[in-house]
């Protein structure tokens, strides 16, 4: 990953942070942490100091990639063919660092513990310098009695990132921490999990632990969608080592995801905007949220160009607020373990802000299958977030018209009307009529 690939989202990320700065006692305390680390040119970091501010930054990359032609891992299209393509070059590696193309692979089992493979590594000394300055992490890899999978990022990916040893020791605590997995995980068994909980425990989640993504790329394991597996994987006496060609940043918050997508969900981050969802986190409650985004070409394929304009119109917004609050549910919903059952199969109900249930419907191997939700496909699955995880859906979610059976709308049969909306929708917004709305 190139420092320019993050330059451009640089703003972005800068303009997001003010509003989603962590409280000072929400993480535990230490020190900065001092490092010498000499690489690129471009300080990335410098003047935002904030989590936020680093995961926007590094959320650009995804961005700017899926911008260019980089479709995030998963993606599928209406007939369900996978379509992942890149038009982003490899990144340029030093002699001692491995290339893409060895993805994959794992060394023959040794005697030395995960600690130990890192503290000796040649390509990691920048992971192993932070890993000895922070106690909690290393104490916990140095625990005999448990086992622990790490990504480690590699000396270029931290170079490609100089400026982030002028971060706080909280952050840099929370960014190791997210590195880590508890259970001893392999290379063919990551393409297979779809998500994995890291030993960083998210005060916006209760305290639960926050979670990658891990998908299937054509250049092999990704991470977050952006880190790939690169070169030979270790496998100690206590866990697994796989080494990163980027440096793995908690995300921020949902909203802030899809304000860094614009070409994707500029018109549910639009949206959420004008709601003022997201804006005030449901997180607050302690269970994180689920938001299901339709993609920009979902809105355009579900709702008539009029439905649209009535919705982001003054006369419209109470009937958006309802619609978006159809796409939210409170509490983390990955698509994984709580749905799917042993055969590859399953299906759940969730409710959303409305109070009304909504369908969750999977089909397949895990990270491969095909997802519902409300039997509208899910595109791109397990983003995942500060205060939850994120969802891009290829429909609008539509509760059905009071005495039909479903609320799927096919735009085959006929983009829904000023007059589809509000019969669909009119139950929801008479409710919360008179009433103060509370804020998500």
């Amino acid at each position: 990953m190139k420092p320019s690939r993050l330059l451009p989202i640089a703003a972005v990320a800068a303009s997001a942070a003010e509003a989603t700065v962590l409280p000072e006692d929400s993480v535990q305390q230490q020190a900065p942490i001092q490092m010498d680390v000499k690489g690129s040119e471009g300080l990335i970091w410098e003047g935002l100091p904030t989590r936020d501010s680093v995961s926007g930054a590094v959320l650009g990359a995804i961005g700017a990639g899926t911008r260019l032609g980089r479709w995030a891992v998963g993606y599928s299209d209406r007939e369900g063919a996978v379509e992942i393509k890149t038009t982003i070059d490899a990144p340029q590696h030093a002699g001692n660092v491995p290339r893409p193309d060895q993805t994959g692979e794992t060394d023959e089992p040794t005697n030395m513990s995960v600690i130990d493979i890192i503290r000796q590594s040649d390509r990691a000394t920048y992971f192993s310098k932070l890993l000895e300055s922070y106690d909690k992490l290393r104490r916990m890899l140095e625990d005999e009695s448990r086992e622990f999978t790490v990504f480690v990022p590699t000396d270029e990916a931290f170079q490609a990132l100089e400026g982030f040893e002028r971060s706080g020791g909280a952050l840099l605590g929370e960014m190791l921490e997210y590195h880590a997995v508890e259970g001893r995980h392999t290379a063919d068994e990551l393409g297979r999990v779809g998500t994995l909980a890291t030993v960083f425990e998210e005060g916006e989640l209760g305290g639960r632990r926050q979670r990658l993504r891990i998908g299937v790329g054509l250049l092999g394991l990704e991470v977050n969608f952006y880190g790939r597996v690169v070169g030979q994987s270790k496998e100690g006496s206590d866990g697994m080592v796989h080494y990163l060609d980027g440096v793995l940043v908690p995300l921020p918050r949902c909203a802030t995801l899809a304000e860094a997508l614009p070409r994707r969900l500029g018109t549910f981050s639009r949206a959420l905007g004008r709601t003022g969802l997201g804006m005030e986190g449901e997180s607050r409650r302690g269970g994180g949220v689920t938001l299901f985004a339709p993609s920009d070409e979902a809105w355009e394929e579900t709702l008539s160009g009029e439905g649209r304009r009535f919705l982001f119109s003054g006369e419209g917004a109470a009937w958006l607020r309802a619609l978006m609050r159809y796409h939210v549910v409170e509490g983390a919903v990955y698509m994984g373990g709580g749905v799917r059952g042993e055969d590859g199969r399953g299906s759940r109900e969730v409710r959303n802000l409305l109070g009304d249930k909504v369908s969750v419907e999977v089909d397949g191997p895990e990270g491969a299958g095909v997802v519902r939700v409300d039997g509208v496909s899910v595109s791109v699955r397990d983003v995942p977030a500060r205060d939850g995880v994120l969802h891009v859906l290829d429909g609008v979610l539509l509760p059905p018209v009071p005495g039909a059976e479903t609320g799927v709308v096919s735009g085959g049969r006929g983009r829904v009307s000023v007059e589809g909306l509000k019969a669909r929708l009119g139950r929801f917004v008479e409710e919360a009529d008179g009433v103060e709305s509370e804020e998500l």
